[in-house]
């Protein structure tokens, strides 16, 4: 069974009492999309935080990483485990040495 959105905020606001406003709460069933489930979780994830702050935060846009950032970081990770693998390498030669 589905709610419509007005029906979604009522309850929202019937079971979040001050310091939450309705014009907060709309704003916070609207970040998802009207997901009733997600955003009693963020409600109660906020705590007794400040709702103005809560919908500051959500209103800010994600922030991007460049697709050079994203690059530089995938090469990094490859690169130590390049240096890894040659680091193993050379301890199982170390190993086949020792042994004989």
């Amino acid at each position: 069974m589905s709610i419509t959105y007005e029906e979604a905020l009522s309850t929202l606001t019937s079971m979040f009492g001050p310091p939450w406003t309705q014009d907060a709460l709309d704003a916070v069933l609207r970040h998802h999309e009207g997901h009733m489930e997600n955003t009693v979780e963020t409600v109660l994830s906020h705590g007794d935080g400040d709702p103005t702050d809560l919908v500051e935060r959500l209103a800010r846009p994600p922030p991007e990483v460049s697709n050079d950032e994203e690059l530089a970081r995938s090469l990094a990770a490859e690169a130590e485990a390049e240096e890894a693998a040659r680091a193993a390498a050379a301890a199982a030669a170390l190993l086949v040495v020792i042994a004989r």
